[in-house]
């Protein structure tokens, strides 16, 4: 089969929606790694999503500032540039134009970027969020390998630089707090002579401190984002779309820009659960019918089976058929998902378990699977080590 996934934009304005195919994927449905979508596909899928989004969202925060706010004057351009971001799913690379000041008021300077207005940083504040978390957990190191096997990032990450920016962050934390302020705690007059603090004493607590929001005006437009899937079958019959996600964005600031990590791992799950839906059907479609005579098989009962593929656990109808009569089997029915689905973890989920579990702990590689996959809840270390116990003992059968 293959699949297409489309971004649908549309702006709240009324403007007609655009459409990008932003992934066409050819997949097969005969063996149980071929179902749904493997890890190096979703990050591609993210990234040119990103792309996409990025793009939109930053061509209509600069069109905004593109006028006088005072006369309404349009403004001209200087010259053109380009602006690089770092996303929590790539690198995206942006035209930053220089525009002029319109002459209506005095100003210090001639010109300016809108893009300095909204790109105050090179980096996404989820992506230093997600280096500066994993960095007070595991090394640096490791932080950098996590994160460039799990996000479609660049090669050039390494410990020197998820070092660098938690560095940065406690530093701008430090920042915002501002000077050191002395409290007075009134202490229980009984706890003296007994190693505590007398009453009334006063004692540093710690810097007393709030965060300042930058404060945002103007009516930048709000855009929806639907991603939908589009399946087309062998024989060329286009499917419905179905919707993947939609996605709510603004234009203000820059951690709305793209697509965010809660977003993405939502965006993949539906995606994998239509995906593993339509290829199932399509393979219970073709062992519909005897081989032999081409008679229909009659179905005996309806039951569930489970499957948990790398983008999260998939409920699949089951049916138990009975065999055509034109032949003399040892039994009367079956099950086709038998055969695909013969455990009911898929092979990259158990490597993705097992390689991790063999560089950190199985608890470790817990936490690191449920923060970037949208897996289960129930994940934990016990089920890591099983897995990774399991795979070690086929690997010796062999």
């Amino acid at each position: 089969m293959r699949f297409t996934v489309q971004l649908i934009i549309c702006a709240d304005d009324g403007r007609s929606d655009t459409t990008h195919d932003v992934a066409v994927l050819e997949k097969d449905c005969q063996r149980i790694e071929q179902l749904g979508l493997t890890l190096a596909e979703a990050k591609q899928l993210l990234t040119q999503l990103q792309q996409h989004l990025v793009a939109r969202q930053a061509t209509a925060f600069v069109t905004t500032r593109s006028q006088c706010e005072a006369c309404g004057t349009p403004l001209r351009m200087k010259e053109q540039t380009t602006r690089t971001i770092r996303t929590l799913f790539g690198t995206v690379v942006l035209a930053s134009p220089r525009l002029y000041h319109c002459r209506c008021r005095a100003r210090k300077t001639t010109t300016f970027r809108p893009l300095s207005v909204l790109l105050t940083e090179s980096t996404t504040p989820e992506l230093l969020f997600m280096e500066t978390k994993w960095a007070s957990l595991i090394s640096y190191g490791m932080t950098a390998r996590v994160l460039k096997d799990f996000l479609p990032l660049d090669e050039t990450l390494n410990a020197t630089t998820v070092q660098n920016h938690p560095l940065a962050v406690a530093q701008h934390c430090e920042e915002e707090l501002g000077e050191e302020q002395e409290v007075c705690v009134d202490g229980c007059p009984g706890d003296s002579g007994r190693g505590h603090q007398k009453a009334g004493e006063v004692f540093f607590l710690g810097r007393i401190g709030h965060t300042m929001g930058i404060p945002w005006t103007g009516g930048l437009p709000h855009m929806k984002f639907t991603v939908q899937l589009v399946a087309w079958t062998d024989t060329g019959q286009v499917e419905p779309g179905q919707e993947g996600a939609g996605l709510e964005k603004e234009s203000e600031r820059v951690a709305h820009r793209g697509v965010t990590l809660a977003a993405a791992t939502q965006l993949l799950k539906r995606l994998q659960h239509q995906m593993v839906e339509r290829q199932t059907t399509a393979y219970l479609a073709a062992r519909a019918h005897c081989q032999a005579c081409g008679r229909a098989r009659r179905v005996k009962e309806q039951t569930r089976r489970t499957i948990r593929p790398l983008f999260g656990t998939v409920v699949l109808t089951s049916p138990r058929l009975r065999h055509c009569r034109c032949r003399t089997r040892m039994t009367t029915t079956f099950r086709p998902l038998r055969a695909l689905l013969p455990e009911s973890t898929t092979p990259e989920l158990r490597f993705r378990e097992t390689k991790w579990a063999s560089v950190i702990s199985y608890g470790m590689t817990a936490r690191v699977l449920k923060d970037f996959l949208p897996l289960d809840e129930t994940l934990n270390a016990s089920t890591v080590q099983n897995h990774t116990l399991a795979v070690a003992q086929r690997c010796e059968e062999e």
